[in-house]
C-alpha cells in the first residue's frame, strides 16, 4: 500500500509530471491533480476499473522491472510506477 513511501516521496515521484496537452478536454480533468500525474506516470489518459488498472500495472512492471531489463534507468521508473499505481488505488478506495 501507499504506507510503503511518506507524502514527501510521493510528492517528489510525481512532481512536474503533468497530464499530457493534446488541447482537448482531458477525460480525467474531473479527478485531483496528483491522481491525474498518477495516471500520467501509468500512461494512461482516462480511468480505468480496478481489473484493468491491474492488468495495466502488472505490464508496467514486466516492462520495467530491474530483472527483465538492461537499461539503468528503470529503478526510477519502476518507484514512480508503484507510487502512481498505489495513489490511484488509495483514491479508489475513498
Amino acid at each position: 500500500g501507499i504506507n510503503r513511501y511518506d507524502s514527501a516521496d510521493i510528492e517528489r515521484a510525481l512532481q512536474g509530471l503533468l497530464c499530457d496537452d493534446t488541447g482537448g478536454a482531458s477525460p480525467l480533468r474531473h479527478l485531483p491533480a496528483k491522481v491525474q500525474t498518477a495516471y500520467t506516470v501509468l500512461e494512461l489518459r482516462h480511468p480505468l476499473d480496478v481489473n484493468s488498472l491491474k492488468t495495466h500495472y502488472k505490464r508496467l512492471v514486466k516492462k520495467y522491472h530491474p530483472d527483465t531489463t538492461t537499461n539503468t534507468t528503470t529503478d526510477d521508473k519502476m518507484k514512480n510506477i508503484n507510487v502512481a499505481y498505489d495513489t490511484i488505488r488509495e483514491y479508489m478506495n475513498r
